[in-house]
């Protein structure tokens, strides 16, 4: 995971996540009790949502448009 981020951190200079935030992310992602990966309903980009929310599965990209 450390790897993974430093790597980020050389694409991305000016990243939106830290370390700590990211390594919840994966941990949730892992447990899959509050968060869950899933596809845009629209153009089926790969979008986290949270578990319970019942909003329409749908990525920021298309729901501008």
């Amino acid at each position: 995971l450390c790897e993974a981020f430093e790597t980020y951190r050389r694409l991305v200079p000016a990243p939106r996540i830290s370390f700590e935030h990211a390594v919840y992310l994966v941990t949730a992602l892992a447990r899959g009790d509050e968060l869950r990966a899933t596809l845009c309903a629209d153009c089926t980009c790969l979008i986290v949502v949270d578990r319970y929310a019942s909003q329409m599965r749908r990525c920021l990209a298309c729901r501008a448009t």
